[in-house]
């Protein structure tokens, strides 16, 4: 494998490696005791599930809660009263892992709440790519300085 692959890879690990261990050491598995594949009742004829993306600032840019937890809160509510299947989450690797191997999912965990509370999914994309500097991004998520600095000093990232 090349030194780039490797490194990629073991990024990509600690990330995933993260989430389940602070859900394990924060005694979270309640939330995720439903199968990830389950059997539901069937969609109507014509019908296709619906899940609503999120603003990319649905949580706080110290990742400890959602951004505007009361309006957040009212547009998940009006999703779930119209027949939304759920929502799907930026969860920003440069947001949870400010620190290698040191996670923080508080506001994550507080949206995963509040579709439980209102019977909506949710579909968690882990976003491993910066946000911000694209049309309509208002946020900034950088990638972690701690992976892009080693990146930078081995010449793995792109040049023009």
């Amino acid at each position: 494998m090349a030194p780039s692959a490797n490194l990629a890879a073991a990024v990509a690990g600690s990330f995933a490696a993260g989430v389940a261990v602070c859900a394990m050491r924060d005694k979270l598995l309640k939330l995720f005791e439903e199968p990830l594949v389950e059997i539901e009742e069937p969609s109507k004829p014509g019908r296709v599930p619906i899940f609503v993306m999120m603003p990319l600032d649905t949580i706080t840019n110290d990742g400890k809660s959602v951004n505007d937890l009361a309006t957040r809160g009212a547009w998940l509510k009006g999703l779930a009263n119209n027949g939304a299947r759920g929502i799907m989450v930026d969860v920003w690797w440069g947001l949870v892992e400010t620190a290698p191997g040191v996670y923080n999912f508080e506001g994550y965990i507080e949206l995963c709440k509040l579709c439980q509370e209102l019977g909506l999914k949710l579909q968690a994309v882990m976003s491993f790519h910066q946000c911000g500097g694209n049309v309509g991004d208002n946020v900034s998520f950088p990638i972690p300085s701690w992976a892009l600095e080693p990146a930078r000093a081995q010449g793995f990232l792109y040049k023009d």
